[in-house]
């Protein structure tokens, strides 16, 4: 005869409580399997099949002896008493989902009571025990609307159901990631900042503008100082609330954008610690000392998709410490995040590794569909290897390989319960870490649960 794993853990429990509890346990364990199973069994009868396979689950964390659920659930009884579970479990449906709400008042009448008597036997229990939350778990299981167990479970209402804290963070996420464009025009209006003795008297006229956290300074023009320092603040906002970055911008960060050799040497003169930048290229130098962050660029380059990776960028390295060697969350975040604020990555971003002219096209047009070309390479078998991929650095990626980070990227902000944790792992260096340390799957697992994500359009333009 096979014993809960609930009612195991409380007869072991002796001390104070003894045979009491023991017994105590024993009855209410009983009557809720009983209950669970009268009103599965109304269920049947009224067309609730989801609520009744719900329901027998329930009795069975109450009473695994419990014959009727078993039988009702698809198990087969062995010779030697055990039970053999059904090699596909049954997908059930409410066919009438109308009776619902007298199916909810049914269990308030039946068990409200017995979920008392449980509580009780809960709240005896040490604080850090593990088996108060498989008692309550147990509860929900066949009071499905029980509110205090919902809410000692950490639970919260969704519509007429209820959702984990957990589910709620990776809505709040996804809800992020869709409008990050828009967190540009929601962000603090930018204001003049003062400029620095140093600044005013540089060979450059500088225009500052300053919003929380960040002072941009542009050769150009203010106006382009205000949509940087607003694409900053957007960026900060992102990192917060979807990567649930702790540091935030670095205190006194300035961002120089400046064009040709003259502003970059003038930059340099003002920031001595800032390294020289090569004449006609485009140049990005974060000192974390001193917390700078030059950004020199040709006249004709887009000022601020290249201002927001680079500040991320930095953000990045003071958080995680990573760096180009780990390039799939360095370069694969950067990208989306240029993506989501800006419209598209700066072409910067897409020149490691081997050149591929479709990818390098799905980089520069804004509205190119990412969630169909992640589809392709899943249907045509064309995704690359997780286990390649997140062993890359920047400078090993090929176009396909940066997309495919910046996609693996957006999963793990959908889907993990830990992005944060993820992308820290992203330093080890390690495929297999980050897989089974942060995403609870082997890497083999990991590649056929994106590639499925994928394969439904989990990604959006």
């Amino acid at each position: 005869m096979k014993t809960s794993p609930i009612l195991i853990a409380c007869l072991l429990l002796g001390g104070a409580h003894g045979q009491s509890f023991d017994t105590r346990y024993r009855e209410v364990a009983s009557e809720m399997a009983r209950v669970a199973g009268e009103l599965a069994f109304w269920c049947q009868s009224n067309n609730l099949l989801a609520e009744r396979d719900r329901l027998y689950r329930g009795a069975l964390l109450w009473d695994p002896d419990d014959a009727r659920a078993r039988r009702s659930l698809g198990f087969k009884k062995q010779r030697d008493g055990t039970w053999k579970e059904p090699r596909r479990p049954r997908k059930s449906r409410n066919r009438s989902p109308r009776k619902l709400p007298t199916l909810r008042e049914k269990e308030k009448a039946s068990l409200d009571g017995l979920v008392l008597r449980a509580l009780e036997l809960h709240d005896e229990l040490d604080r850090d025990d593990p088996r108060r939350p498989e008692i309550l778990s147990a509860i929900v299981a066949v009071h499905a609307d029980h509110e205090p167990t919902r809410k000692m479970l950490g639970h919260v209402r969704d519509g007429t159901g209820w959702i984990t804290t957990t589910d709620v963070a990776r809505r709040k996420r996804g809800g992020a990631l869709e409008t990050g464009e828009a967190a540009i025009e929601a962000t603090s209006r930018p204001e003049p900042a003062t400029l620095t003795e140093a600044e005013r008297s540089s060979d450059v006229r500088l225009h500052a503008a300053k919003t929380k956290g960040v002072v941009v300074l542009s050769e150009t023009s203010y106006e382009e100082a205000k949509a940087v320092a607003r694409a900053c603040e957007a960026t900060r906002l992102f990192a917060r609330d979807v990567l649930n970055l702790r540091g935030g911008f670095p205190p006194s960060l300035r961002v120089y954008l400046v064009r040709g050799d003259g502003g970059v040497a003038a930059v340099e003169k003002i920031a001595p610690e800032v390294a020289s930048v090569s004449e006609g290229s485009v140049g990005v130098h974060w000192c974390a000392e001193f917390k700078r962050l030059l950004v020199a660029l040709p006249k004709e380059s887009a000022r601020r998709s290249a201002a927001v990776e680079f500040v991320f960028g930095g953000l990045l390295r003071e958080e995680f410490g990573l760096t180009w060697d780990h390039g799939w969350a360095h370069m694969g975040l950067s990208v989306l995040l240029t993506r989501q604020l800006v419209g598209a990555p700066w072409i910067s971003s897409v020149h490691a590794g081997p050149t591929d002219g479709a990818f390098v096209k799905m980089f520069e047009d804004p509205a190119s569909d990412w969630a169909a070309e992640g589809a392709r390479l899943v249907k045509y078998n064309q995704v690359p290897p997780l286990a390649t991929v997140l062993s890359k650095t920047e400078f090993d990626l090929s176009q396909k390989e940066l997309f495919v980070s910046a996609l693996f990227c957006r999963w793990v902000i959908e889907t993990a319960d830990d992005p944060h944790k993820v992308f820290g792992l992203a330093r080890t260096g390690e495929p297999a870490r980050v897989a089974k340390d942060g995403l609870g799957k082997p890497i083999g697992k990991l590649q056929e649960a994106f590639e499925d994500w994928l394969h439904h359009g989990g990604t959006r333009k």
